[in-house]
């Protein structure tokens, strides 16, 4: 039987790689590494390969040396050299593990990883040039929702803006509470929404977003 790709070893034969990018919706650029990780690694742990990238499962050497004797009459040793073939088998793996990682990333991407020949290489280099641009993107989004506010947009406009701040930081493991979602919310409204302010301030625990949605259209359509 068949090994599967969570028990597969480099001794137990090439490991059976997915059509890994349909499984991947979004590809890396050069502004989402963090929801990018957040596919890829995941799935890496869960199916054994990230062991090839973490440096768990290092390259085996590619020769063996082992002693033969020589004649009888010298009484002598000799080394001789053949051929790993646990080597050919995790080279082979390591590089469909490559060609998978390649097939998430964009074009401009996908140009600074070229000549990079293992994927512990591929991966270091795309955290190394991407996760603090990233994180500095979700500082930007946190910016951005604190600082909300309605001015003319209308009601669903405006949560439907604070709903997709709140999303993206939660695809890039930075996610809001529903309390300071809320908070950021209501205190964006300005005074025309004071009375509704007023009566949801009085009367704690704060709504949940949904139910602040139905409160502030009811209010609107009054």
């Amino acid at each position: 039987m068949a090994s599967s790709p969570s028990s597969s070893s480099s001794s137990a034969g090439v490991l059976s790689f997915p059509n890994f990018s349909t499984l991947v919706s979004t590809k890396l650029s050069e502004t989402n590494y963090l929801l990018w990780e957040s596919q890829v690694q995941p799935y890496l742990i869960g199916q054994n390969f990230w062991r090839f990238i973490d440096g768990s499962h290092p390259c085996p050497p590619a020769i063996l040396t082992s002693t033969k004797d020589k004649a009888v009459d010298d009484g002598l040793n000799s080394l001789v050299s053949v051929p790993n073939p646990e080597y050919l088998t995790w080279y082979q793996n390591d590089q469909s593990l490559i060609s998978i990682l390649r097939s998430t990333l964009t074009e401009p991407v996908l140009a600074q990883v070229v000549g990079l020949t293992t994927s512990q290489a591929v991966w270091d280099c795309l955290r190394q040039n991407f996760s603090q641009q990233s994180l500095a993107n979700a500082t930007q989004l946190k910016f951005q929702l604190l600082s909300i506010t309605k001015g003319t947009k209308t009601v669903s406009e405006y949560l439907a803006l604070a709903k997709s701040l709140s999303d993206q930081l939660a695809a890039i493991r930075n996610p809001v509470s529903s309390d300071d979602l809320v908070s950021y919310v209501i205190r964006g409204l300005g005074p025309d929404y004071a009375m509704l302010i007023t009566a949801i301030m009085q009367f704690p625990p704060l709504p949940t977003f949904a139910d602040l949605r139905a409160r502030l259209l009811a209010f609107d359509a009054q």
